[in-house]
């Protein structure tokens, strides 16, 4: 099931790093006021200091930020469409939703000089790939998106709708309108306006500063969009991974299930890579009716039953259109039964889903097969 928090790469569907030294800022200083003093001045008391005072750094406006981030972001071509990527010390940035599966990825300068790019590392739970490519692309300085208060200003640049608005990069400006974590990622939160191609975008302090990347947005007004913040994208760089076996583990046969206790509190369990299964068996009297269950708020499920031999009984395939699957039958004699628990895409993972089981009355249950 795809993810309502995403920009889509294409044009015609909207669901939503060790740090390198960008650029140096020479700052003038002031002569010491014994330097500017015209003719013969008097022996002071004191021999002056040498040292000249250091200046205050001007603060940088909007326009200054846009220069100094524009020529690290990129465009990002694939073959479903087009979306953002920004430069860090080890390669470009951008989401796995932009660049999972694609064959051949672009990345384009806003002067159109382009060249390939090809995948290094993504994870879909940090929703972050790496692209490695020979463009000659400045790389842009990291700050932690946790050093910034609540309502400091803030600039996403990046290109959505790329292949109509060529040229430079798109700049929008907002605030900071929260830092928030969730099920391990760091995330920050903008006003900023964001629309399809803007996965991917920088977003920016007004020291140009990269605090996160663009991942999607959240209801339709547009002033809710959210990108993975540095503190994670430091993780993923660094291949620190985001989600383990569960307590289950391992779960991965039917000979390795666990039990399943009934009308118990669900189970907390996770699907932690590509390929995972969980398996749990249940005790049954004859004609006992029962419910089997997942529920998950960002993943899909997809959920079988066997009897004691391996046969399989049901299944529940809602086709990726829900986030839970649920099974309900009665017994047809005693014995020991098992239920197979997998992500519906064969690839996907799942941070975290709740398996449960509860008894039924016999009319809200039917045999297994029937």
């Amino acid at each position: 099931m795809k993810s309502s928090l995403q920009w889509t790469t294409g044009a015609s569907l909207r669901v939503a790093g060790g740090a390198g030294v960008l650029f140096a800022l020479t700052l003038a200083t002031h002569p010491p006021w014994y330097a500017l003093a015209q003719g013969t001045q008097p022996t002071p008391l004191s021999t002056p200091s040498t040292t000249a005072p250091t200046a205050t750094p001007l603060p940088l406006t909007e326009a200054d930020v846009a220069s100094l981030v524009a020529p690290s972001v990129v465009q990002v071509v694939t073959a479903s469409g087009s979306a953002s990527g920004v430069k860090v010390v080890q390669g470009v940035l951008t989401n796995n939703h932009v660049a999972a599966g694609g064959d051949q990825i672009e990345v384009v300068r806003s002067d159109g000089t382009r060249r390939e790019a090809r995948v290094v590392r993504t994870d879909p739970l940090y929703d972050l790939a790496l692209l490695a490519t020979d463009l000659d692309v400045p790389r842009l300085d990291t700050e932690a998106a946790r050093r910034h208060r609540q309502g400091d200003p803030v600039l996403a640049i990046g290109y959505p709708f790329g292949p109509v608005l060529t040229g430079p990069p798109t700049v929008s400006r907002g605030v900071l309108s929260a830092v928030r974590e969730a099920e391990g990622v760091v995330y920050v939160q903008t006003d900023a306006a964001m629309d399809f191609g803007s996965s991917g975008s920088a977003i920016v302090d007004m020291r140009g500063k990269l605090i996160g990347v663009a991942a999607g947005g959240l209801g339709l007004s547009g002033g809710l969009n959210l990108g993975v913040a540095t503190e994670s994208i430091q993780d993923f760089l660094n291949g620190v991974p985001l989600l383990g076996p569960d307590a289950a583990e391992p779960d991965d046969t039917l000979e390795q299930a666990r039990p399943l206790q009934i009308d118990a509190q669900p189970e907390r369990r996770s699907l932690h890579i590509p390929g995972d299964v969980d398996w749990v068996s249940l005790s049954l009297a004859g004609d006992e009716s029962v419910a089997v269950f997942t529920e998950s708020s960002h993943c899909d499920t997809y959920l079988q039953f066997y009897d004691s031999d391996g046969t399989l009984l049901a299944e529940d395939d809602d086709g990726g259109e829900n986030g839970g699957s649920r099974l309900a039958f009665t017994a047809l004699e005693a014995g020991a039964y098992y239920a197979r628990v997998s992500h519906f895409a064969a690839t996907g993972i799942c941070r975290s889903y709740d398996l449960a089981a509860q008894n039924l009355p016999a009319l809200e249950a039917s045999a297994p097969g029937a």
